[in-house]
């Protein structure tokens, strides 16, 4: 705006607080530059087998968002409760949304940022080693995961080691210590 002068808003924060905030902001991201890049290159993998996802209707879409969870959201995402009170009227836009990122093959920008909060390792950390850094993701991108996450384990399920217990349904550690002991068992008689 020329030939006015912009009127500074005090929001009551001190100029310590900006300092601390913005070193916690670099030392968490120089966690993450410190970490090697992911190499896509070297792996071998077979090649896909034709698979065909399957499309998202609007009535998936709205059960999805009528059992969303009061979880923790990033600063630009809309409350939980303001999406469970109005399902039906995001579910439309949001299949269409969703069914065109899978047909395209590409993940929205936005939806690839997270918000990082800072979670203490200790009671009371004494500086910023005592943290470690937990990214937020968008609510609509977790919801549209969730549809992936459950495509995807219906083609991987039965080529999973039968001994695998983590991550599994109807798994537990309990059910791998048992299978461990009853393994060693087995070995002594």
């Amino acid at each position: 705006m020329t030939g006015k002068v912009e009127k500074e808003v005090d929001f009551g924060i001190d100029e310590e607080d900006v300092v601390s905030a913005n070193s916690l902001n670099k030392h968490l991201g120089n966690i993450v530059q410190s970490l090697p890049p992911l190499l896509s290159v070297g792996i071998p993998t077979p090649p896909p087998e034709s698979f065909d996802f399957p499309l998202i209707s609007e009535s998936q879409v709205f059960f999805k968002l009528k059992r969303l969870k009061r979880t923790s959201i990033t600063p630009v995402d809309i409350p939980v409760d303001l999406i469970k009170a109005f399902p039906d009227y995001l579910s439309g836009p949001l299949s269409l949304l969703f069914n065109q990122v899978t047909k395209r093959g590409e993940y929205p920008s936005f939806w690839k940022n997270g918000s990082i909060t800072p979670i203490p390792k200790e009671d009371a950390p004494n500086d910023f080693s005592g943290v470690r850094p937990i990214t937020m993701t968008p609510i609509f991108s977790k919801v549209y995961e969730s549809f992936v996450a459950a495509w995807l384990k219906d083609r991987i399920l039965d080529k999973i080691d039968p001994r695998q217990f983590g991550n599994m349904p109807n798994t537990s550690t309990s059910h791998y210590l048992v299978s461990i002991i009853d393994s060693n068992f087995a070995k002594t008689r």
